[in-house]
Formats: C-alpha cells, structure tokens, sequence
C-alpha cells in the first residue's frame, strides 16, 4: 500500500500528530487486512513567496515529516521520503500555488514511489535508477530521494 497525506490538513491547523496518529493507523489497517508491505511518504515541500497564497505552514510540514519518519520506523512501513527528493527542485516541481505538484512534479512522486518499491521489493527485470528529470528545463540536482539533508524554510 502506498500512503501520502495531503498538506491541507497542516494547512487547516491539524496537529502534527493527529495526522501522523491517522497514518499509523492506515499502515495499521493494511497489515490487518494481509498487506504486507506499506510505504509512507513524507509530505511534499511548500513553495513560499508572490503569489503562493496556499503555502502557509512551510516549517509545519517540516515537523509533520519529521514524525512522520518516526512513524515509518515504528510501524515497520518503508519511508519515501518526497520532501527530501523534492526540496532542491521544489520551484519546478510545486505549482503557482504553493502548494499542489505540477505535472513533472506529480511524475517526479511517482517516479520516487517506484524508485522505493524497485529497491525494497523483489521485481523482476526493474531498475533502481534514480526518477528522472522528466523534461524539466534543467536537470535535477541532488542524489537519492532517501538519503538528503533536511532544510527549513528561511525566516
């Protein structure tokens, strides 16, 4: 199962660790039901500045992904850590506002989830390349999607 909470619920004031309650119970859940394998992902990066009127909480989604990596190792999920992939080419792969992916970006997320199955399951004949740039206007920077440094938005 592939798990990804929505950031309006950091934006809307829910508590971190409301949402992070709600996900462990969905990973919960999918054990109950035989699945067994669950990925979790962190929250995508916010995108602060002119005209990003839905950006609202950058540093929430921060401490949100934060125990929502805590969450993954206590409930024995696999981490697909997107704000870490997505932070150093947040500009291309976040919308006008803010907030919502753009199609590369929606692409880039889905290329880092499979990125995560490749290296964690057993698929025959699969690659584990790193996503790809997808046709963005430069390549992207950085290295794996689980393995980045964490950043802040600035003050």
């Amino acid at each position: 199962v592939l798990l990804l909470e929505g950031t309006n619920d950091v934006n809307s004031g829910t508590a971190p660790d409301t949402i992070v309650q709600s996900l462990r119970a969905d990973v919960s859940r999918a054990k109950r039901m035989g699945i067994s394998t669950a990925f979790l992902a962190t929250l995508p990066p916010e995108v602060t500045g002119p005209g990003r009127f839905r950006a609202t909480k950058p540093d929430d989604i921060v401490d949100t992904n934060d125990k929502i990596r805590e969450a993954a190792e206590r409930e024995g999920a696999i981490l697909v850590d997107l704000y870490e992939a997505m932070y150093p080419q947040r500009e291309l792969l976040i919308g006008d506002d803010g907030l919502h992916a753009t199609s590369a970006g929606y692409k880039f997320m889905a290329s880092t989830f499979l990125a995560a199955i490749r290296a964690n399951l057993q698929v025959t004949g699969a690659s584990t390349a790193p996503p790809s740039s997808f046709g963005l206007s430069r390549p992207l920077r950085g290295g794996s999607p689980f393995a980045a440094p964490r950043f802040r938005s600035a003050p």
